[in-house]
């Protein structure tokens, strides 16, 4: 066995800043730094104890062994002292044994450990819950481990798929194990301190969002600014390459119509849902509106109302496959041998014959593809 001496703790300022995040945030904190696998451990290892609320911080101490063998982690537990540490076992993910139970947790425990991870099985899940000490594993098994001095302590180790020095950051919380290299701890958490701010004010979005649709008010932009970014950049493209649009516009009418009316593309408006005065201006502006199987549902009055003001040759009918079957199929998988029954509900509100209704709206489909010129004919 070769043990090395117990690395320095990491600085109080440090611990005190991973506990107000998360394993997630530091995974997040890492994305495009070049550390294996964003020091995420593989989705296996995951808390003994199910308390999401449990949260594990502290500075690696690595043990390295195999078979089931544990006598370099009772090595480890009774080294002191041992505050503010969290021994990291690379157990080689031997499956016939498990390596500890809760007689070593409890040790850890009093010694002052923060808590444990291993590549490997554990016992007596039952006694780990209620000394309530973090311990993380990839699960249980009865068969107890055996004693033969193999191994290394405070050695780099692999543990999770995960690369793990002596001093490195551990975080572990309801999610699993990240592991921060101690050379990169500054810019991960600043990193991961940034995605947290931003997860607040998406909270906040969120949450505004739900309160204006509790109280009937005008709903807020629930949409991220990147979101809009990306969907403004689409529709610039989109004039630039003369290319046909489809947009799904569900409870973000200000939003969407904004952008629609800055850059004026040529498309459809897929599932449309919005009002008659709406579907005027912007079928004025050259856009086709689809309508769906929710248009035969019983409160669809105001989707009937607004296809009443469409151009014909600006209608489309639509399945939306596989939701939204049209009565009387609703609840059911939607395709597109069901959009006759679409058709007839559109066609007794639009009083036109069902068999003109559907060649008309073949032939706008066929057109804002481009696909072929067509006859629209009359409705």
């Amino acid at each position: 066995m070769a043990m090395h001496e117990f690395p320095p703790l990491l600085p109080d300022e440090v611990i005190e800043r991973a506990k107000k995040l998360n394993p997630a945030l530091l995974a997040d904190g890492m994305k495009g730094l070049g550390i294996l696998k964003d020091g995420v451990m593989e989705a296996a290892i995951m808390p003994v104890n199910p308390d999401p609320s449990m949260m594990m911080v502290g500075t690696a101490v690595t043990v390295e062994t195999a078979n089931g063998d544990n006598f370099p982690i009772h090595v480890a537990s009774y080294s002191l002292p041992a505050e503010g540490y969290v021994m990291v076992i690379d157990g080689k993910n031997y499956p016939d044994r498990a390596y500890f139970g809760d007689l070593i947790m409890g040790a850890c425990k009093a010694v002052g450990y923060a808590g444990m991870v291993i590549d490997g099985y554990t016992r007596d899940r039952q006694g780990c819950i209620e000394m309530n000490f973090p311990v993380y594993s990839k699960g249980q098994m009865q068969a107890g481990p055996i004693k033969k001095d193999a191994g290394n302590i405070n050695a780099p180790i692999l543990c999770g798929g995960v690369q793990v020095n002596p001093g490195d950051l551990v975080v572990g919380g309801a999610d699993g194990v990240t592991v921060v290299p101690r050379d990169r701890i500054e810019e991960v958490l600043e990193k991961a301190e940034e995605k947290a701010r931003y997860e607040d004010k998406r909270d906040a979005a969120i949450a505004a969002y739900n309160q204006a649709k509790a109280e009937g008010k005008p709903l807020p932009n629930l949409a991220p600014q990147w979101v809009l970014d990306l969907l403004e950049a689409q529709l610039k493209l989109a004039r630039e390459l003369d290319k046909p649009i489809i947009l799904h516009d569900r409870e973000a009418h200000a939003t969407m119509y904004e952008l629609l009316r800055k850059y004026k593309p040529r498309g459809i408006l897929h599932c449309y849902s919005g009002s008659a005065d709406d579907a005027e201006w912007l079928t004025a502006q050259g856009l086709y509106l689809g309508f769906g199987g929710s248009a035969t549902f019983k409160g669809a009055r105001r989707a009937l109302e607004a296809a009443k003001v469409v151009p014909p040759e600006q209608l489309l009918l639509e399945t939306d496959c596989p939701y939204m079957a049209p009565v009387p199929f609703r609840g059911k998988r939607n395709d597109s041998s069901l959009i006759a029954h679409t058709a007839a509900a559109l066609a007794r509100e639009l009083d036109v014959p069902e068999e003109e209704l559907l060649t008309r709206t073949a032939a706008n489909a066929r057109r804002v593809f481009g696909l072929e010129e067509s006859n629209p004919g009359t409705l």
